[in-house]
């Protein structure tokens, strides 16, 4: 049967565009239509940095799938302080201030961001003064955010199964996994069929980052 399925592309799209709105201020079609072509794709491979504490401060970056970690390097050693997911920004104080970097960022997963250069987004206020009002506001919150100590606890969204001998049923004890997590919340079980008829591709779930689209829809 077929379904109703939003494309990976409208996906993203969808996401890069909720959070222009956040950063920016809402928006007619209209002049989203002309900030949009300010933002560029970029694929970042898990185990990449986006970029090294230190280095400098270009742009921002959307971050619309996929998951990041924030390193910190100080005097007494190296200290993964954050973690960042999808429909979150990163980096977006150097659009105002120009600083260098202040920590590594490290693709934990294959990543999917929309970049805003700095030259860009001087472009971009040109052409709709609200964006610096709107973005400040932003980066005062995150200002003021580097002298709060409190932790926000760490919470466990996903769960990898995975046999590590010949012969164990994993398929069926992550069925049964899955059904003892449902007594405490909304769980999704998420196997290469469930994913193939999901995007309605088959085998799609097997496609390897050389598989270019198919790689990225997945």
């Amino acid at each position: 049967m077929e379904r109703d399925f939003i494309q990976q592309e409208d996906f993203l799209e969808k996401r890069l565009r909720q959070v222009v709105f956040r950063l920016f201020g809402e928006m007619d079609a209209a002049t989203y239509a002309g900030v949009r072509p300010f933002f560029k794709w970029l694929d970042l491979p898990g185990g990449d940095y986006l970029f090294r504490q230190g280095s400098e401060g270009k742009g921002m970056y959307i971050l619309a799938s996929g998951r990041l970690k924030v390193l910190l390097n100080t005097d007494e050693g190296r200290e993964a302080v954050a973690e960042i997911p999808a429909c979150e920004t990163v980096g977006e104080m150097a659009l105002i201030t120009g600083e260098a970097r202040t920590a590594d960022v490290l693709a934990m997963r294959d990543c999917v961001l929309a970049r805003l250069e700095k030259a860009d987004f001087e472009a971009l206020v040109q052409q709709y003064p609200k964006a610096l009002l709107n973005i400040s506001k932003t980066i005062i919150e995150r200002l003021q955010g580097r002298h709060k100590s409190k932790r926000r606890r760490k919470v466990i969204t996903n769960i990898c199964v995975l046999p590590v001998s010949e012969g164990l049923d994993g398929q069926g004890f992550a069925g049964q996994l899955c059904a003892a997590l449902g007594r405490f919340g909304s769980v999704l079980l998420l196997d290469s069929m469930a994913v193939n008829q999901f995007l309605a591709r088959p085998d799609i779930a097997q496609a390897s980052p050389q598989s270019g689209e198919d790689y990225r829809q997945l």
